[in-house]
């Protein structure tokens, strides 16, 4: 196989080639151990060495880090590990010295380029060989405009605006990831779609797809490229820089601007063009045709340069008339659903939470939101992910300025170094617990201030929280302990640190509680040695079946689903020094039971605090907080493991839900069957009850598209769906009957919002329903 690539080849080893040795190795020695109840520690040592290795070539490669010259710094020695997470690869300390210790024992040395030699040149030829022109240009005239689009107003000098229409070539949620090469190519370039790119992270221009290289030279080097130039929004004679990209690089240019679906990147800002454009011509890249010069069109390519580029010329568009007579045209049969009536005006389907939109930010920054998630690209650095609502609510914290203009240099800097803080603890010790018994123990202790927080994981219940992160003071975390009832998550200290955390527990002037998973450890053994000598009284113990823990990553993916300990965990109390009233709970009796799903953080009993109303107003269910009428969530999905299929819903946010549905589905194994047929269960008996204005929250893109683009002539589902219809059209025919507004919200699935939980746990019992289908 034959690869080529436009980069210079690296002459360095990679790490993975240089530790695969000693990993290979180890695994051969502990295959003679097969059938042992435990190995020699030699042999053991050696293995658990290699898996350290193995996990850290994986971070390494994931962060584009491929040869132990990057692990270097400009002297030789290693880099030290924290460096890394300025690259997003949280290392661990094992990892690190497992792959310092392989490199150095394979003999990995630094190596020194000699000044002003590079590849058997001098700095001079160097230099001299890269001053050679090498830019090929077009301009208007010879580049001929993109007339596919729609004309929207009319302007002077006899020009009109045109804006970008939507292809129906493909479904509208076909993702970019699962379109081939050349699809994505080809719907690129007939869009002539307009995307950004940037060459070193900092300046970024408007790239123009033109036409497939393929497509006017059949050269094998070319395949999967566009050629693009500079996007002109107006007509002008600056010439427009031409490239070519290939479909790896296009993609991940695509990837870093947030473009996942094919149908938003084939789209382009408004441009102008001239009506006699329009008129009189057309394009067309033929080859089998002539130009006027009797001349097909070719492609040069010139011998590859210092650094392996090579230079394209010769390619030129050339345009034809218009054909004089239209063709016949056999009119078209349009299909029921194209012939349908769409859906009244009553009817609002918001998708507002599904689309990226860009927030206010300073001048080199990108702040993206889509689906409740804010992921923050720094200049020149690496991108991190935060919960929408905790951003929003941590902007919202910030002084009055801030929140008309966006946020500060400084308060995005800070939020930054927050987020990379909790990677590091991720990687290590952090237990990350269900923000739903976060908010139980609130309630039940009275508790204002929690103590192992930082600002990014903040569960807004509390008034106060301190971060074991000193650079979350920028953020609102407190210094000093308020005198307050407090909750402490001891897990989200460094076992180092502890004995300090403690030592201030010991001194503080209220009631402490301690959250502790059980783990069998030395640590742990140390802890609760450490807290029983401070006179700490073990009050509660959950099993380890309990749902009291998130993911590692919950607070930067927005997944805030819940999952059992697989630790029993403890909850502790400290009372102060001289406490005279102390009062005794029955801690065990008030938390209930935690072995099924709990929905304690979206309601506040006593008078909400400012940063948990701040956190609900960015949720992407916010709109509930002042809805007047029903407020409901449905759900619906495929269990294929047993081939079964359930749907449910659930209507009102007070702590015990108005009407609850959980139904078994029958038909064809589909989760678009599902979600429709939970959404026609719900309008059916609301309709019959009690109908009146709506605010519904969906987590099926497909099904909302299909309800939106209903009754249109340009409406071509996939067959895949159509065999869905027969529960489609009743619900098309009760929406149209419904008398009051209804609202339609599109939600991401798992994010935390309580009607669509609430759904979900309904939609997971269908599955077991054993009534009629």
């Amino acid at each position: 196989i034959v690869v080529s690539s436009p980069w210079l080849q690296s002459k360095d080893t990679s790490i993975a080639e240089v530790l695969w040795p000693q990993v290979a190795a180890a695994w051969t020695e502990k295959q003679k151990w097969l059938g042992c109840t435990e190995l020699a520690e030699e042999v053991d040592k050696k293995w658990v060495q290699a898996k350290h290795c193995l996990h850290a070539c994986k971070k390494l490669g994931q962060a584009k880090i491929l040869t132990s010259k990057q692990l270097r710094n400009c002297a030789g020695t290693w880099r030290p590990r924290d460096e890394f997470t300025h690259q997003n690869c949280s290392l661990t300390a094992d990892e690190y010295a497992a792959v310092v210790l392989g490199l150095d024992s394979a003999g990995d040395v630094p190596t020194v380029e000699p000044a002003g030699e590079k590849n058997g040149q001098t700095s001079s030829q160097y230099q001299a060989a890269h001053t050679q022109p090498t830019v090929c240009t077009a301009y208007f005239g010879v580049l001929p405009p993109c007339i596919h689009g729609r004309v929207v107003a009319k302007l002077a000098g006899d020009q009109v605006e045109m804006e970008s229409v939507p292809s129906f070539d493909f479904p509208p949620d076909q993702l970019i990831s699962a379109t081939s090469n050349e699809a994505l190519i080809r719907h690129l370039c007939k869009a002539r779609a307009v995307f950004s790119f940037t060459e070193d992270g900092s300046k970024y221009r408007q790239v123009e797809c033109l036409t497939p290289v393929q497509s006017v030279v059949p050269a094998t080097q070319c395949q999967d490229s566009v050629i693009v130039c500079v996007f002109q929004q107006e007509q002008t004679l600056t010439a427009a820089p031409l490239a070519i990209f290939t479909a790896a690089l296009i993609r991940d240019t695509l990837s870093d601007n947030g473009i996942e679906l094919l149908n938003a990147a084939c789209c382009r800002p408004r441009w102008q063009v001239s009506n006699s454009d329009l008129k009189d011509w057309y394009f067309s890249l033929d080859l089998t045709e002539s130009s006027s010069s009797g001349m097909a069109p070719s492609l040069l390519c010139t011998e590859a340069d210092g650094e392996g580029q090579s230079r394209i010329t010769g390619l030129s568009r050339y345009v034809k008339r218009r054909r004089t007579r239209p063709l016949k045209r056999s009119a078209l049969l349009l299909h029921p659903w194209q012939l349908d009536p769409p859906l009244p005006l009553n009817v609002i389907i918001d998708l507002t939470n599904h689309l990226p939109r860009r927030l206010p930010c300073p001048e080199g920054w990108d702040v993206m939101q889509r689906n409740g998630r804010t992921l923050i690209t720094a200049p020149n650095l690496g991108s991190v992910g935060i919960d929408s609502a905790q951003y929003g609510m941590l902007c919202a914290m910030q002084s009055e300025q801030q929140i008309q203009s966006g946020p500060s240099l400084l308060f995005l800097r800070h939020l930054r170094a927050s987020c990379l803080a909790q990677q590091r603890a991720d990687a290590e010790y952090q237990v990350h617990w269900s923000r739903h018994l976060l908010a139980c123990l609130h309630q039940i202790t009275g508790a204002e201030l929690l103590i192992g927080s930082r600002a990014v994981a903040y569960n807004p219940h509390f008034r106060f929280f301190a971060s074991p992160f000193s650079g979350d003071r920028w953020l609102g975390a407190t210094q000093v302990w308020p005198s307050v009832t407090a909750l402490l998550l001891l897990d989200s200290f460094e076992p180092s640190a502890r004995m300090e955390v403690l030592q201030a527990v010991a001194v503080h002037k209220s009631p402490i509680w301690i959250l502790l998973q059980e783990r069998p450890s030395a640590v742990f053994l140390q802890d609760t040695a450490e807290m029983r000598r401070l006179g700490a009284r073990l009050c509660a113990t959950l099993s380890s079946k309990s749902n009291v823990v998130h993911e590692a990553a919950c607070w930067a993916d927005a997944k805030w689903d819940v999952h059992p300990a697989r630790s029993a965990s403890q909850i502790w109390r400290v009372e102060p020094i001289f406490a005279t009233d102390t009062i005794h709970l029955n801690i065990p009796l008030l938390l209930g039971n935690w072995e099924g799903r709990r929905y304690d953080f979206h309601w506040c009993h006593e008078k909400t605090p400012t940063a948990l109303r701040l956190h609900w107003q960015n949720q992407q269910d916010a709109l509930r907080h002042t809805w007047d009428g029903h407020i409901a969530g449905t759900d619906g999905g495929v269990q294929w493991k047993t081939e079964r299929m359930g749907a449910g819903f659930a209507v009102g946010t007070d702590t015990v839900p108005t009407a609850v549905l959980a139904v078994r589905v029958g038909g064809p194994l589909s989760s678009l069957r599902a979600e429709a047929a939970g959404l026609l269960q719900l309008l059916d008996n609301l309709h019959k009850s009690h109908p009146a204005t709506l605010l519904l929250f969906v987590d099926s893109l497909a099904l909302l598209n299909i309800l939106q683009r209903w009754g249109k002539a340009n409406f071509n589902p996939e067959p895949r769906d159509i065999v869905h219809f027969d529960v489609i059209l009743p619900l098309l025919v009760i929406l149209r009957q419904w008398p009051h507004p209804v609202r339609l919200v599109k939600v991401k699935s798992h994010t935390g919002c309580l009607l669509n939980e609430r759904a979900d746990e309904q939609a997971e019992l269908g599955y077991e329903d054993t009534g009629q289908e």
